[in-house]
């Protein structure tokens, strides 16, 4: 099992946007990781403009999921490597829309052999 955290920083409290953050692992052969396992790590922050208040300047986003079946031979290359990412993108691009601000971010692993 794999979890994730992050802190994101409101990078422009005037707009509107939407960003999705995930969790996969290893690559597709070309040295990038994939942008999306299979969705069900998916989770969606969004921050509004409001203009008659104080608008968010920072919220947490978490998500996890499982991996299973990872073995000593389905890894990186074939081998024992597994190489775990917490992503995240624009969902929605508005013109001008600026990247997200993370401040920090955490991942853990839980393994256990059934």
């Amino acid at each position: 099992m794999v979890v994730a955290s992050a802190d994101v920083r409101n990078p422009n409290p005037s707009s509107e946007k939407q960003y999705l953050f995930t969790i996969t692992h290893n690559n597709n052969g070309n040295g990038l990781p994939p942008l999306s396992e299979n969705g069900q790590a998916e989770r969606t922050l969004g921050f509004v403009n409001n203009p008659v208040v104080n608008d968010i300047a920072k919220q947490p986003v978490s998500t996890n999921t499982v991996f299973k079946g990872l073995t000593a031979t389905n890894g990186i290359g074939g081998g024992n490597q597994h190489v775990f990412y917490f992503l995240a993108k624009k969902k929605t691009i508005p013109s001008g829309a600026p990247d997200a601000i993370v401040e920090d971010s955490e991942i853990d692993f839980v393994c256990v052999k059934d």
